[in-house]
């Protein structure tokens, strides 16, 4: 009996030593990005960036737009943060403009966010993307809607490249939701769905 503990004891051992001191190699894939993000400050600085998107017409810049309280204006920068210039939407207002995307050779910006949850319409507007010269963009197309379950506080939002389909997501609910527009329905009183 006395042996066979022994025996236990020496074999569980064993496996427990070699286990320890087997070395395991783990292989690093790289994924094509930096492990530490470059840091850039913009300059002048922007009191609320809330949107971002590259621009394909102008090479190495981005276009930023700036959160409720500002004026509706982008902001066109470089890739190193240096503010080029303004370019004013006219007669666009900026109720709560959260945030902004470019698909398809145009600017969509979206008038979405609502911290209080009370606004009855919301809006998202769409035009060709300027280039570098332009200061003020005078043609734009709005689309107005209100969501089939009452207001809504959004985030963020994409257009499907292919359909040109807007997807709108919460901010506040829990769990988050996603409305869809569709590109085909151009109403005015467009009602957007879970």
């Amino acid at each position: 009996m006395k042996r066979n503990i022994l025996f236990i004891l020496i074999f569980v051992f064993h496996l427990i030593s070699s286990a320890c001191s087997r070395h395991i190699e783990i292989e690093i894939i790289p994924d094509g990005y930096d492990s530490i993000p470059v840091i850039k400050s913009v300059e002048p600085l922007l009191r609320e960036a809330s949107g971002i998107a590259d621009s394909k017409k102008n090479k190495g810049m981005l276009w930023v737009e700036e959160d409720s309280g500002n004026p509706p204006q982008l902001h066109l920068l470089t890739h190193e943060g240096k503010i080029l210039k303004q370019v004013f939407i006219k007669n666009a207002i900026n109720r709560d403009w959260e945030d902004i995307c470019l698909a398809d050779g145009k600017l969509y910006i979206g008038d979405i966010g609502d911290n209080a949850q009370v606004n009855d319409e919301y809006v998202i507007y769409i035009f060709d993307e300027p280039l570098s010269t332009v200061d003020t963009v005078f043609v734009f197309e709005k689309i107005r809607f209100r969501y089939v379950d009452g207001p809504r506080d959004a985030e963020a939002f994409f257009v499907d490249d292919f359909t040109k389909d807007i997807y709108i997501i919460t901010k506040r609910d829990n769990p988050l939701y996603y409305y869809k527009k569709r590109q085909s329905f151009k109403s005015i009183q467009a009602q957007l769905s879970i």
